[in-house]
């Protein structure tokens, strides 16, 4: 490499998802896409939102909004893995006691259960069996196995493959 030439390379990129809120100002009728994290920071702060004329709307969840829309989505959702969740245990009653497994196997479970969580903000995770936010990955994992070890015993091994 010759001496104060840059190289194509650069160091430290990454390649980021973002999910946009759009929203129709009200006045002027101008579309804008705003990201989601800013709308529900918005949301939560009460402060306002700004279409590109300079327009004021406030930021609040109703149903009509994306932001209350996925809330409302995330509820629904979570309550059905709540009620799967209580009708797997009550089954389990009932039903042969599953194969013991071992430490590596719900290790591996609670593994695969965290690679396939779904995302929260910068790095958060939520917990597919009590909804309960994580702040990361690992963090999920231990979470898995120490307060769901029974509930990963419930679940059908065609769930892990």
């Amino acid at each position: 490499m010759e001496k104060g030439r840059k190289t194509d390379r650069v160091q430290g990129s990454q390649d980021v998802a973002v999910r946009f809120c759009f929203v129709s100002c009200a006045i002027c009728g101008v579309g804008f896409a705003l990201p989601m994290a800013l709308y529900l920071e918005r949301v939560s702060t009460g402060a306002a939102i700004y279409c590109p004329n300079g327009h004021e709307h406030p930021a609040t969840v109703d149903q009509d909004s994306p932001a209350g829309a996925r809330g409302h989505l995330l509820s629904e959702l979570q309550q059905v893995r709540f009620d799967n969740l209580q009708l797997q245990r009550d089954l389990a009653r009932y039903a042969v006691s599953p194969p013991p497994l071992d430490a590596k196997e719900l290790k591996r479970r609670a593994r695969i259960l965290s690679a396939r969580a779904e995302g929260v903000g910068i790095g958060g995770v939520i917990c597919v069996l009590c909804g309960n936010e994580k702040r990361g990955r690992s963090a999920l994992r231990n979470h898995l196995i120490r307060q769901h070890a029974e509930d990963l015993k419930l679940e059908p091994a065609s769930r892990f493959e």
